[in-house]
């Protein structure tokens, strides 16, 4: 198994990545938005890495570092003078001549101690000559090819290892010095249940700089330093989210992937909560309930008839052939007219590009699938193509968040997405710690909102690319064998399991804290890792579908989540509000207030204050949701708010709580004119 799938899911690691040519580092202000970098180089005074720049010199060997494979025949590990080097005159160099096994013993090798529950950045700068990555076919992408890390435990025991990342290349053959820049956040204490036998209770990190490959690695100035990040502001600013708007009509994704193993679409259909779906099942049936289906991309691409036809060479998937026939002559335009949809869906893009190839793979991919829809269905809606391409990081992350930004800048995508699970593991589970920031698993859905939120909006708020999330509360598997691996930290029967999953409150909270950070539709998922759903599962019937229905049942009574212009009045929350997410729309010829407390501890002395000559005009009142089995019958209740008056509605928000506030604005007209202009789309 290669190393970076040897956990699974690398759970809390931020990864951010980003190549550029220059061989130094650019000013991050002077580049185009599309390449801006969120993560700088750390200041070389404040750097942990010893001799990172590989200067000081011991004879042959270079201080700070051991050398691994300088007698293997026809390898080179050695440090080398070179001209126009990024940072001094000397470089690590680890080079195979071709034809040769490649294998992970070419190393340069350094161990640092880090902090526990810390977030720390980290910049290298690496280069391919004639460069062919040993790790997955069809190869090409430079993976396990330059700077690779593990976080290892207190005791050094290797078995302890976690959050494997790497900085390579962005492809195969020769390129430019390429700058790559991470932030990552180290475990807790709890995470380890090993011990420290020097008397540094502090993890190990392994760093190694390695060719897993041919030809030849470069790679030189190695900084990691404690980050002073801090988590992004909420977003209050006006605009204009892009809501899509298949046949012409805006659409807040509410999807469900998988099927509970013992109901039928039908019965899913009945709950009046889904808009569409994804997963296995028969896309003809789902679309004549009014569910389309999500289509892999392949499917799609004209490219992608087989390995032996002229356009092979163009699908990621074909070129796998002969390895994997099973992803050659996938394209299907009877399929899309089955299903009805107008979704592509390309999961995981840069977890797997040996699948869906690099980001000009895909981006000519998606050209030729909305060209070819076009032309086999002109009356049908048009494509959209969702890219779950996790730009917070949180699994390992091939490209990373800053080159994340160049997905969404290519206009190859019309809808972002990112994958967030939440839940309350036990104390010490790594699955816990799925957020860059120490804030709880449950938070970690407003965090990567808030992260990729950057990429899809404008300077004026206007968010110009729909933004979804792929969230589940419903993961962890039962394990009962006691000797099985992460039998500690799993459930151990039903009640144990529902127990790891987010309680209704909590589910509730994580939903609205998408939409109010500009998430525009929902994808409740599940795979294999996962406890499949039932119908009687206590978390399907009393915690997810209570959930979704709340937002089904406020879109159909209100219209509030398609309405796309937000915050189009000046206000502000007072007090003690940074934990406080909110957003203002007009609605009819009322105005909703949704606010969410992301803190386990209630919200007290904040209040909501139009300004700018704006004041509440009568009564207000708090929006509530009633459940009901019977779709039918499910309500969006108002009673007054009686503590709130012409100037302010004072917050009542319990940990994680979110609320709804109705009311009417009134203005003179000397200062209507305030009110904040609609941002025009970029």
């Amino acid at each position: 198994m290669p190393l970076n799938r040897a956990l699974g899911f690398p759970l809390a690691l931020a990864v951010i990545m980003a190549g550029c040519i220059a061989p130094r580092v650019p000013s991050t202000t002077s580049l185009p938005a599309s390449q801006r970098r969120h993560v700088s180089p750390p200041a070389p005074e404040a750097n942990l890495v010893i001799n990172g720049s590989f200067e000081q010199m011991n004879g042959a060997d270079s201080n700070g570092w051991s050398v691994h494979g300088r007698s293997r025949p026809d390898s080179k590990v050695h440090i080398i003078e070179l001209s126009g080097a990024p940072d001094g005159k000397r470089v690590a160099e680890i080079s195979l001549k071709h034809g040769n096994q490649a294998h992970y013993g070419l190393a340069f090798e350094q161990y640092l101690r880090l902090e526990f529950w810390t977030t720390y950045d980290l910049s290298v700068w690496v280069r391919g000559i004639d460069l062919v990555s040993y790790l997955e076919r069809p190869r090409g992408f430079g993976r396990e090819c330059g700077l690779f890390f593990w976080v290892i435990g207190p005791s050094g025991d290797h078995t302890t290892r976690a959050f494997p990342s790497a900085a390579s290349p962005d492809h195969d053959g020769t390129t430019p010095w390429q700058l790559r820049t991470m932030r990552f956040t180290t475990p807790p204490r709890a995470a380890f249940a090993d011990q420290f036998p020097d008397g540094d209770d502090r993890l190990h990190l392994q760093l190694r700089v390695q060719l897993a490959g041919t030809g030849t690695l470069q790679v030189d100035d190695i900084r990691i330093a404690r980050s002073d990040a801090s988590p992004p502001p909420p977003r209050r600013l006006p605009g204009q989210l892009a809501f899509i708007a298949p046949e012409g009509k805006p659409f807040f994704g509410l999807g469900l992937f998988r099927l509970p193993t013992d109901m039928t679409w039908r019965q899913v259909a009945s709950e009046k909560i889904f808009n569409f779906s994804a997963g296995p099942g028969d896309p003809q049936e789902r679309r004549q309930l009014g569910i389309p289906s999500m289509v892999e991309p392949a499917y799609l691409d004209p490219a992608c008839r087989g390995c032996g036809s002229p356009d092979a060479a163009q699908c990621a998937g074909c070129r796998l052939c002969p390895d994997q026939e099973g992803a050659c002559g996938a394209y299907s335009p009877l399929l899309l007219h089955a299903s009805g949809s107008f979704l592509a869906w390309l999961d995981e893009e840069n977890y797997w590009p040996e699948l869906h190839g690099d980001l000009n793979d895909m981006v000519e991919s998606s050209r030729r699938i909305r060209a070819d829809v076009a032309k086999v269905r002109p009356e049908g809606p048009a494509m959209y193509i969702i890219a779950s391409d996790q730009p917070g990081g949180v699994y390992f992350n091939t490209y990373g968040w800053d080159d994340a930004a160049r997905y969404h800048a290519s206009g190859a995508f019309d809808i972002v997405s990112t994958i967030r699970r939440g839940g309350n593991p036990p104390e010490g589970a790594l699955g816990g710690l799925m957020s860059e920031y120490p804030e709880t698993s449950i938070n970690g859905v407003r965090n990567e909102a808030r992260r990729f939120a950057d990429d899809v909006t404008g300077p004026l708020g206007g968010q110009f690319r729909t933004a979804w999330m792929l969230v589940n509360g419903g993961n962890f598997q039962i394990v009962t064998d006691r000797s099985a691996p992460g039998y500690r930290f799993a459930p151990h029967n039903a009640a144990e399991l529902l127990a790891m999953r987010p309680n209704r409150d909590q589910l509730r909270y994580m939903l609205f804290a998408a939409v109010l950070n500009g998430v525009t539709g929902l994808l409740f998922y599940q795979d294999d890792n996962d406890a499949p759903l039932t119908r009687q599962d206590p978390y399907w019937r009393e915690v997810l579908i209570p959930s979704a229905a709340e937002l089904a049942t406020l879109e159909k009574e209100t219209g509030f989540l398609t309405r796309s212009e937000y915050n189009g009045i000046p206000y502000r929350l007072t007090g003690d509000s940074g934990g406080v997410d909110s957003m203002l729309k007009e609605v009819g010829e009322s105005w909703i207030l949704a606010v969410a407390n992301s803190s386990a501890d209630p919200v007290t002395e904040v209040e909501f204050q139009p300004e700018a000559g704006w004041r509440i005009e009568g009564p207000v009142e708090r929006l509530s949701y009633r459940h009901d089995a019977r779709p039918d019958n499910r309500r969006i209740e108002a009673e007054p708010d009686r503590t709130s008056g012409p100037q302010s509605i004072p917050l009542d928000l319990p940990g994680y709580g979110v609320a709804l506030y109705r009311f009417h604005l009134t203005t003179t007209p000397s200062t209507a004119r305030l009110r904040t202009p609609r941002p025009a789309s970029p």
